[in-house]
């Protein structure tokens, strides 16, 4: 087992990957959200001094805004804005938007961002 497998078998997430792809529908250039992947085996981590607390609310709503951190193989080709749904091994659900991969021989590293109302 190299180390990239080794990593992999502590994956207990499932991800897929969507991205807005540029297509030409009537003669006008639209871009139209598709499945880049499904089912990647990845880890999802919310460090503790990510959240952002905004005392200030002055809406009904909540709003939740903050940083995971996603683990993978780097065999992926993900891209800033990538949108990433997070499935746990918990069952949790999440939406999220990709920032810049980082990848290493073994893994890759993407910081993801959610933004929502509670």
């Amino acid at each position: 087992m190299n180390e990239m497998e080794a990593l992999e078998s502590t994956y207990w997430d499932k991800c897929d990957v969507w991205r807005d792809i540029e297509t030409v529908v009537n003669n006008r250039d639209l871009f139209v959200p598709q499945q880049i992947y499904s089912s990647i085996k990845c880890a999802l981590s919310k460090p503790a001094n990510t959240t952002r607390l905004n005392t200030n609310q002055t809406e009904e709503q909540n709003q939740i805004d903050y940083t995971f951190i996603l683990f993978l193989s780097p065999n992926y080709d993900l891209k800033t804005g990538d949108e990433i749904r997070v499935t746990t091994s918990m069952n949790q659900q999440f939406e999220l938007i990709a920032g810049e991969p980082f990848k290493y021989p073994s893994h890759q590293v993407v910081t993801v961002h959610r933004k929502d109302e509670a």
